[in-house]
């Protein structure tokens, strides 16, 4: 997962309606990528941003009921913020992300990378 933060504002992602965690919002996420380069490489593609990184990477783990999630997840700075918001992604100021609603395994990582928002 990536924390992709600038200016005070962290870019977040709504998922289809359908499917698993359907229509709640979520942090942009990256399918194994093998190393910090696929990574911010992916960022481009996708968002059209350039970052670089804030930190290394991090762990957390969330159990369901039935699953146990290992995740890994990295925050970035994007050097401007010029992508477009849409139906799909947005910014939303870092102070605002509790008017949304994140999977319980996201709000895990944002409480601790942002405790006091």
């Amino acid at each position: 997962m990536c924390l992709i933060e600038n200016d005070g504002h962290l870019l977040v992602v709504k998922r289809p309606e359908k499917g698993i965690l359907g229509g709640l919002w979520s942090l942009p996420q990256v399918e194994r990528q093998k190393n910090q380069k696929d990574i911010i490489n992916w960022i481009f593609k996708t968002y059209k941003l350039s970052v670089k990184p804030k930190c290394a990477f991090q762990k957390e783990t969330h159990i369901f009921t039935h699953q146990k999630w290992n995740m890994r997840y990295k925050r970035f700075e994007a050097e401007e913020n010029t992508i477009k918001t849409n139906l799909e992604y947005r910014w939303i100021p870092i102070n605002d992300l509790d008017q949304l609603a994140f999977p319980t395994a996201y709000l895990k990582i944002i409480k601790k990378v942002y405790p006091s928002e």
